[in-house]
Parts: C-alpha cells; structure tokens; sequence
C-alpha cells in the first residue's frame, strides 16, 4: 500500500534546523499533508534543546504551514 494514499495528517518533529526544514519541504513535495510541528522546550528556559530557538520563533514557523 502507497502510505500517501492514506488519508491521514502528519506531525512532523520540528528543530528549527536545516534538517527538519528540508524534511518538510521533502514531505511536501511529495504529497504528504503536515498539519503540525512538534518540538520541545522547557518552560524555564523558553527555548529548544536542539538549536536554543526561542519558543515563539518556533511558534512563528507554524504559521507558514
């Protein structure tokens, strides 16, 4: 079975990076609907584990979906 022809929603996980922008335009490209990013921030520092990225620039990279 082709998964494209499921008809589900993806959450991608979400750095900020290089790499996840590439998987999502990857994703994209082939047809794949991504309806979230996910990423993970503690609330005491506001940004993220994997590139220090503020939570609310993370939060603006959802807006462009």
């Amino acid at each position: 079975m082709d998964v494209r022809q499921v008809k589900s929603k993806i959450a991608l996980s979400w750095s900020g990076g290089k790499d996840s922008c590439f998987a999502l335009q990857e994703l994209t490209n082939q047809g794949f609907e991504v309806s979230c990013l996910v990423t993970t921030a503690p609330k005491e520092t506001g940004v993220t584990f994997a590139h220090g990225e503020r939570i609310e620039l993370i939060e603006a990279h959802k807006e462009g979906l």
